[in-house]
């Protein structure tokens, strides 16, 4: 997956493992029942929340189908093998529901740019739309965005509670190590609801 610090031209030269998950860390679990535990945080869920089924993020061009995903075997968030399609943490917060929800994509694969390839180009102020299973259109906007390494990403801010409506997309970016197959970095636009249509 490639960076937004070094982005690259002829992607077809990187190679790239498909079913590397974009989780940033292997924390998940433990921030999952601080999520749910409503006696240790003001975290308070929608009482009916549904599930996403698209988004859309025009100023990048990206249409694509989101489907729910937990976590793999080694106890991170799991990803789409598919690189034109988006993850949504289904542990975790529904888009439109207080709470941080968390939808993450692949950035390329080996025969080019991925979903969330153009993700290092939002800019704030830019708006993500999400539809869900009631045909209902959320609008997110987007405040800001980070790049970390996976022990120093804050997770209780991408993935722990909290009173405002937010979205948070993680791709990967940085230096890809071919050593160890993956990228060194992961990029994370934080998103907040300003509409719901």
């Amino acid at each position: 997956m490639t960076a937004c610090s070094n982005p690259v031209n002829d992607v077809t030269k990187t190679e790239v493992t498909e079913k590397e998950p974009v989780q940033i860390s292997e924390k998940v679990e433990e921030l999952q029942a601080t999520v749910k535990d409503s006696s240790t945080s003001s975290f308070v869920p929608a009482s009916a929340p549904v599930n996403p089924l698209k988004i859309s993020i025009p100023s990048i061009n990206v249409e694509a189908e989101i489907h729910p995903y937990g976590m793999d075997d080694t106890g991170r968030m799991a990803v789409p093998e598919d690189p034109e399609e988006v993850g949504w943490y289904k542990y975790g917060t529904t888009p439109g529901s207080a709470g941080n929800a968390v939808l993450a994509g692949h950035v390329d694969s080996k025969v080019g740019p991925a979903v969330f390839f153009y993700l290092k180009d939002l800019k704030t102020g830019d708006k993500i739309h999400i539809t869900n299973a009631n045909g209902e259109e959320l609008v997110f906007e987007v405040k800001d965005s980070q790049k970390y390494l996976p022990e120093d990403a804050p997770m209780n801010e991408i993935f722990g509670p909290t009173e405002t409506k937010s979205l948070n997309l993680i791709t990967c970016t940085g230096y890809f190590d071919r050593s160890v197959g993956h990228y060194e970095e992961r990029l994370v636009v934080f998103t907040e609801l300003i509409s719901e249509i």
